[in-house]
């Protein structure tokens, strides 16, 4: 995905730092026979403060309803390029040294403490 779905939700020291190019884990539901794309990423007090902050429009992302019915990635409109499915999140990092994903965890721990922020605003 185009880094530019993180500006405003993460912190600007992590948006900075991160490359043009990121990944973006979603969550699969297997219903009815099919799997099921159902982005779990905000919830209903984040998204409802990223209107209200100007971060996204409605127009960026419409909704994070998800009906069980029909996919929902909420950030289509950034997306690039499948990986495929994995079994774990932490199948992501598989290959990187153990300096680079504790640096990661590290970074992605202080910018979740900023959304957190954001979602009290």
């Amino acid at each position: 995905m185009e880094k530019e779905c993180l500006k405003g939700i993460a912190s600007k020291f992590y948006f900075r730092f991160t490359p043009e190019v990121i990944y973006h884990a979603w969550g699969e539901c297997f219903v009815d026979g099919k799997w099921i794309i159902c982005d779990l990423t905000f919830d209903k007090k984040l998204i409802e403060s990223a209107y209200r902050n100007d971060v996204f429009t409605k127009t960026d992302i419409p909704t994070i309803d998800w009906d069980g019915e029909h996919d929902l990635n909420i950030f289509s409109k950034w997306f690039i390029e499948s990986k495929g499915a994995r079994s774990s999140f932490d199948d992501i990092f598989e290959g990187g040294t153990g300096n680079i994903k504790i640096l990661l965890r590290f970074v992605t721990n202080r910018s979740n403490s900023y959304t957190e922020k954001l979602r009290n605003r």
